[in-house]
């Protein structure tokens, strides 16, 4: 029993929107959205001509198998034939959390197949995953850590104030929109 994470590869994302334009419907905005409309299709077929991919990220169960560690499990799952994640190279860490004063932190570059807003920093060996034990929802082995988000520029067109019923002034700024 495995675990993945399902995505849309940007050059099927850009092949889907060129489709939906040709068919006078609205583009999905980011193919993160896309991926998971994809798989809420009641119809499979619409599911497999998405151009969606997976990535294997864990080995849940094993039989027969003995692993001891998360790197040798992701060989295991390669050898296989299974896909594992292209984005990150498997590295030994000691990570220090960023002082208050510092803005500094690690820096993992994204991948250029697929969009990414963050990455899961795990402990490799399964004996030590096992003292650090885990609470009711999350492991103690393991920490999700977000990438800022992406800043880009656009255009201020306009600012419409509304009023509300006690005499409130709501502003609201209209912008171009960014993908």
């Amino acid at each position: 029993e495995v675990r993945g994470e399902v995505y849309m590869p940007h050059e099927a994302f850009q092949k889907l929107c060129a489709e939906q334009e040709l068919q006078g419907a609205a583009p999905f905005k980011n193919p993160r959205n896309a991926a998971a409309g994809s798989l809420r299709q009641k119809d499979a077929k619409i599911t497999g001509s998405r151009g969606l991919s997976i990535f294997i990220f864990n080995v849940q169960q094993i039989r027969g198998k003995e692993l001891t560690t998360h790197a040798e499990s992701l060989d295991y799952l390669k050898s296989l034939g299974l896909p594992v994640s292209p984005a990150l190279p498997r590295r030994s860490w000691i990570l220090r959390m960023p002082s208050r004063k510092s803005n500094r932190s690690a820096r993992i570059v994204p991948s250029s197949i697929f969009d990414m807003d963050g990455a899961v920093i795990k402990v490799n060996n399964f004996a030590q995953r096992d003292l650090m034990g885990s609470t009711n929802k999350f492991p103690r082995w393991a920490i999700a850590f977000k990438y800022p988000p992406e800043v880009k520029e656009t255009v201020l067109r306009s600012i419409d104030v509304a009023v509300g019923r006690t005499g409130v002034l709501t502003p609201t700024a209209c912008f171009d929109p960014v993908f």
